[in-house]
């Protein structure tokens, strides 16, 4: 498995999740680099659909509450996760065989260096785990 060349989380290219600039500057920290990439994501949302007052209390304790409860443990206490370069799209869609060899062809990535669960069970893909395009990610 690709490790980060400079121990950081992030990529030394742009990369894109459909049309939306992914920003891969280098972090030390998985958790900042999670919340600063998902404030992306969330910034567009509002850039395409305008302002929601809803939307923006449940983002603010996302940023306050959810995403330091459940990332900074990782980091803390001497623990330590260590990123690798994962597809960071990863779905049977992006998956297809060698018409030659039926070997799996992963593409469409992209790619950065994070934390490996991010390709393992991409955000609301059910039964992701059962598929057999974990299987060959797994060789």
């Amino acid at each position: 498995m690709g490790k980060s060349p400079n121990g950081q989380y992030g990529f030394h290219v742009t990369t894109h999740l459909a049309y939306v600039d992914n920003d891969n500057s280098w972090s030390d920290s998985w958790e900042r680099w999670y919340a600063r990439a998902l404030k992306r994501m969330l910034d567009e949302e509002e850039k395409s659909h305008g302002p929601d007052d809803e939307l923006k209390l449940l983002t603010d304790a996302m940023f306050e509450k959810v995403v330091p409860r459940l990332l900074r443990p990782l980091e803390t206490g001497g623990r330590q996760i260590k990123p690798c370069l994962i597809h960071s799209d990863l779905w049977p869609g992006n998956v297809k065989p060698d018409a030659e060899t039926d070997e799996p062809i992963i593409f469409d990535s992209a790619m950065g260096e994070m934390k490996r669960l991010v390709d393992k069970y991409p955000e609301g893909y059910d039964g992701f785990s059962e598929n057999a395009t974990l299987d060959a990610y797994e060789e």
